[in-house]
């Protein structure tokens, strides 16, 4: 436990001066801290503003793709100045966004439409600002010729969505994971709880919920069909 708050984008970092303490409940502390639905958060495509635009953000081969659109923004018409707000309340979402999934590479941003270059360099502006915290090796290479933001990210290991696996085709990390969070969130059983999954997610549950108070409430039974999904039953 910290006793000073911080935010998705900037977990795992140590404030100066923070009052430390060991972790000691029941669960493990990804979900017992409320960090796990901000990890399910950060596996979604979609991602609401507060302004009613929405960002969507997807991977491919070769790059990752973000789409700002203002369909449903409350109060934006179509003027340059509405794009221009919508634009800059986006920068700032995308830098957190960037940091809290752990995005790397290749990075498209698809922001709406603006004719004036004092606009696009504000949002430029506002962007740099925004990443700046970012303490990875990160380069805003400028705008292609179709009107696309590109920048570069260091990678230096998986980011989320590689690790954990989007909710349809988990790893065996999210698997393990999303089991782990419904346990979390189900009843204590006086005959405790059976996991019936593959040998890889197996491994990691051991792993994860050795020496918890989770250990003598969960049974793991191996199955090798179970590599796509996984199921758990009261003993």
């Amino acid at each position: 436990r910290v006793e000073e708050p911080a935010d998705a984008a900037t977990a795992g970092t140590y404030a100066p001066g923070a009052q430390v303490e060991r972790h000691t409940g029941p669960a493990p502390l990804i979900h017992a801290s409320g960090l796990w639905g901000e990890v399910v958060g950060a596996l979604e495509a979609r991602v609401q503003l507060p302004s009613g635009a929405t960002l969507m953000i997807e991977s491919t081969e070769a790059l990752w793709a973000i789409d700002v659109n203002a369909a449903a923004a409350r109060g934006h018409g179509g003027s340059a100045a509405s794009a221009t707000g919508v634009n800059l309340e986006a920068a700032t979402r995308i830098a957190r966004e960037i940091r809290r999934r752990d995005i790397a590479g290749t990075i498209l941003i698809d922001f709406l439409d603006q004719t004036d270059a004092g606009d696009r360099d504000a949002l430029t502006n506002r962007l740099r600002e925004a990443l700046g915290a970012d303490r990875r090796y990160l380069r805003i290479s400028g705008w292609t010729g179709l009107g696309l933001c590109e920048l570069a990210r260091r990678r230096v290991e998986p980011g989320l969505l590689e690790r954990l696996g989007p909710a349809a085709m988990p790893t065996a990390a999210g698997r393990a994971a999303r089991l782990l969070a419904d346990l979390v969130g189900q009843a204590a059983s006086p005959r405790g709880h059976v996991a019936t999954v593959d040998a890889a997610t197996a491994e990691i549950l051991r792993a994860s919920i050795a020496g918890t108070d989770l250990e003598p409430r969960l049974s793991i039974v191996v199955d090798a069909g179970a590599k796509t999904a996984h199921r758990l039953e009261r003993g």
